[in-house]
């Protein structure tokens, strides 16, 4: 990663282009993908899904190249590919004196917007460990050197504490966290199982919450980290409301970049009815047919 990081930006998304396309033949985060496509965009033609199921693992092949650049990178290089659009949104969040949640989602360029970010002010990254205990090592390392900190996805105190001091906490809550303590909630229309994490941190807290979304441009020449304004009225009286408002805001994003999002994660795992997850009961549909 650290010999990555000294190449040439284009090089290193040559080279992304050609790591996504080898991880695209394998068969279980391919058939991961396809499905998650397939249950986001149903209007799509199989041709058109193909098509971006190609190009969503170019993109993911690129951001493990940017996450190498993010944490052994230069300052210089960061600030050469990373442009930051909407900091004072933050600032004038920070003003008021509460701690600020940067509400993201797992796009695949994460990683070298949050370093770009961190170039302007320190801030906690929340974050789930690595079962590998070398690779967790030096995530953790780097992410507290780059960013300022890092926060284990387990320890929840930690983070309401820090907001409750008036810190900075990045918080990506649009992955499948299991059933406790959340709820069934539309995402591209399909009810998937959601965190109600943001809204009882925002209870405790009083935090502000600035939409941060992380995104490569086209011609994949850098990255924009795109701060939207605080979301107001937050938590309202439904949890259940508060987080179909989060789910739309990711979703309004992710259909403007739909080849950048996670695609090969679980999302659409839980099924309201219980019983056999959505992939499994794809599996046996494709069966019947």
């Amino acid at each position: 990663m650290w010999l990555i990081s000294r190449i040439p930006h284009r090089l290193q998304m040559g080279l992304g282009w050609v790591l996504g396309r080898i991880m695209s033949l394998f068969p279980r985060r391919r058939f991961i993908a396809r499905v998650n496509l397939e249950l986001a965009f149903p209007e799509k033609s199989a041709l058109e899904r193909n098509t971006l199921l190609k190009r969503h693992f170019v993109s993911v092949g690129r951001g493990m190249l940017e996450t190498a650049a993010c944490w052994f990178g230069t300052d210089r290089f960061i600030k050469r590919h990373v442009e930051i659009r909407g900091l004072e949104h933050v600032e004038e969040a920070k003003a008021k004196g509460k701690g600020v949640i940067l509400f993201g989602a797992h796009f695949t360029s994460m990683e070298i917007c949050g370093r770009g970010f961190g170039q302007h002010m320190p801030f906690y990254s929340v974050y789930k460990p690595n079962r590998n205990p070398l690779f967790e090592q030096v995530m953790s390392t780097r992410r507290n050197r780059i960013y300022g900190g890092s926060i284990p996805n387990t320890d929840m105190r930690q983070m309401i504490k820090k907001l409750r001091n008036g810190e900075l906490v990045w918080y990506a809550a649009d992955q499948n966290y299991g059933l406790k303590n959340s709820v069934f909630a539309p995402f591209f229309d399909v009810p998937v199982a959601t965190t109600t994490g943001t809204t009882r941190i925002v209870k405790m807290t009083g935090a502000a919450i600035i939409p941060a979304f992380t995104l490569r441009k086209p011609d994949a020449s850098g990255n924009v980290l795109e701060l939207l304004p605080a979301i107001e009225d937050f938590p309202g009286d439904d949890v259940l409301d508060d987080v179909t408002r989060l789910n739309a805001l990711i979703e309004s994003k992710v259909r403007e970049y739909p080849d950048q999002y996670l695609w090969i994660h679980r999302r659409f795992k839980d099924h309201p009815e219980g019983g056999k997850n959505r992939y499994e009961r794809y599996v046996e549909e494709s069966k019947r047919h």
